[in-house]
């Protein structure tokens, strides 16, 4: 249900009130990732936090790539409210755990290798084990806009594990792999070198 919401957002005719609805929704599941917050056994009606990081990765998935393209646009909007929890300070909003998780899922979808520590969510785990080429897409889309957007020492202890899971997807020559989400992969794996090694590297100008 997630998933569609967000999707929703790249119609024309349900853009406007889509985007304010997933502005409040995203609002809501940051500031529970913000504060921790997981239901107790008096409160199993509530949703954990951690269906909203489903319903991303899901969306980075859809084989309509426009559509996929609005869970960096959701992100967006959840690290617009880290900011203002956090003043700005990039070094706190990316050592809230739900980024090592989405990490974690991401990897899973450009390499099956990655599965195991997320066997747990059925939905994903069917989803990789078909190996389509959207699924893959999905995990360079993502992995790019973290390297892109948190801090860099976060990226630099993600690094290995980045970089194993596109050289992964490159290598990966069957049908199922599409030449733009390989050249994408090859894009994200040399702006995610420089980001970690060089100097005063700016990750937005990386890729570009």
């Amino acid at each position: 249900m997630l998933s569609a919401l967000f999707a929703a957002t790249a119609f024309v005719d349900l853009k406007e009130s889509a985007t304010e609805f997933v502005k409040i929704v995203t609002t809501h599941f940051a500031l529970l990732f913000v504060h921790g917050r997981r239901p107790s056994i008096a409160q199993l009606n509530e949703l954990p936090a951690t269906i909203f990081l489903d319903a991303l990765i899901m969306t980075l998935q859809f084989d309509n790539r426009d559509r996929a393209k609005t869970a960096g646009e959701v992100l967006d909007m959840m690290l617009g409210v880290f900011d203002v929890a956090y003043g700005g300070d990039k070094v706190a909003i990316a050592a809230l755990p739900l980024w090592n998780d989405l990490a974690d899922r991401l990897r899973a979808l450009c390499s099956w290798y990655f599965l195991v520590p997320i066997l747990w969510c059925d939905y994903i785990a069917e989803s990789l084990l078909s190996r389509e080429w959207y699924n893959k897409a999905g995990g360079v889309m993502g992995i790019t806009f973290l390297i892109q957007r948190l801090d860099v020492n976060w990226v630099r202890r993600q690094q290995v594990a980045f970089m194993g899971a596109l050289l992964y997807l490159i290598r990966d020559l069957s049908p199922s792999i599409s030449v733009a989400t390989s050249d994408e992969a090859v894009h994200t794996l040399i702006a995610l070198v420089k980001c970690c090694q060089v100097k005063g590297a700016s990750p937005f100008s990386l890729f570009h």
